[in-house]
This record gives structure tokens, C-alpha cells and sequence, in this order.
């Protein structure tokens, strides 16, 4: 039988060592320093994660804030032209209107 046609005879053939080698070649098994700046490279995208979110908050608070007084406005706006209507002030003419 040939050894070289089924990869797990090579394998048994080969023992542990052989096994390391296929894991650590197929990328299962990783070095320490391999691992280790892995492990950073995560931390630095959760925190940059964690940034990226808080200034997302931040930005949605403004819209919310914006909003509010966009509202706000436009009441005053209301009130204004309802209090000029009841003193007897005719309302402008609408501009650039076709």
C-alpha cells in the first residue's frame, strides 16, 4: 500500500511530532508571540470599538438636541404669526411662490 495515498496512515506513521506539524502548518496551532499580538490587535478594536460608540452617542444627543429646538422654532414661529393674526397684521406673501 502506498503511504503517500492516504494522509491518515502518513499521519500515524509520522506520530506526534507529524500531527504538530500538520496543525501548526494548517494554522491551528499558533506561536506564543503569534497569539500575544493577536491578543492586542483585539484589544485595540474593542477600545477603538468603545470610542467609535461613545462618539456615536454623542452625535445622537446633538441630533436630539437640534430637533428640539428645530420644534421649538417653529412653535415660537406659530405663536408669533397666531399673535400678529389676532392684532389684526396681515400674514406675508409667500416669496418665489409660482
Amino acid at each position: 500500500m502506498d503511504q503517500g495515498a492516504d494522509p491518515l496512515t502518513l499521519l500515524l506513521n509520522l506520530g506526534p511530532v507529524g500531527a504538530f506539524l500538520v496543525l501548526w502548518l494548517t494554522g491551528r496551532v499558533v506561536s506564543k508571540a503569534e497569539y500575544d499580538r493577536a491578543e492586542r490587535r483585539a484589544e485595540e478594536w474593542k477600545q477603538q470599538y468603545v470610542r467609535e460608540a461613545e462618539a456615536h452617542d454623542v452625535t445622537r444627543q446633538a441630533a436630539v438636541r437640534d430637533r428640539e429646538r428645530s420644534d421649538a422654532g417653529v412653535e415660537a414661529s406659530r405663536t408669533a404669526v397666531t399673535l400678529l393674526s389676532a392684532l389684526g397684521h396681515l400674514p406675508l406673501p409667500p416669496v418665489g411662490g409660482s
